[in-house]
């Protein structure tokens, strides 16, 4: 385990952050969806691009929580007019028993494409939307 404090200058004044006399602690992590997820989300963006002239591929992680699940994308190509669902398929097993899902969407000749991560389980639901903001692929 990785145990640190911050230092930061403001005005030419040095600053020391040492959470209160606990010192920060980074477990070690060997993967990085695992330093993402943490112990909070249940879901983030990992990458995200045009996979080709006219898809989009996307890349989460996610706790896993229960065998079964839903995961995708809400995705749009005219600034919400109109919005499309993308299901995701596993990609893979992180080492913290997490897992690494992949979204293919089809989205034509479109130049920008803003979507959301959601992640359906136990009769839940949780998402990613970049803190509001949603995320956006432009070419």
């Amino acid at each position: 385990m990785v145990e640190f404090v911050a230092k930061y200058a403001v005005g030419g004044t040095t600053f020391f952050d040492n959470n209160g006399g606990a010192n920060y602690k980074q477990p070690q992590v060997f993967d990085e969806f695992d330093a993402l997820l943490g112990r909070v989300p249940q879901v983030v963006h990992g990458t995200s691009g045009f996979s080709d002239a006219t898809h989009i591929s996307v890349t989460a992680a996610l706790k896993n929580l229960a065998f079964a699940k839903q995961v995708g994308i809400v995705f749009k190509t005219n600034n919400w007019a109109a919005v499309r669902v993308a299901l995701g398929g596993f990609s893979r097993m992180l080492k913290s028993g997490d897992e690494a899902w992949s979204i293919n969407a089809p989205v034509g000749t479109a130049k920008r494409v803003d979507f959301a991560i959601f992640y359906r389980v136990n009769g839940q639901e949780f998402w990613d939307n970049n803190f509001g903001r949603n995320y956006t692929l432009s070419r």
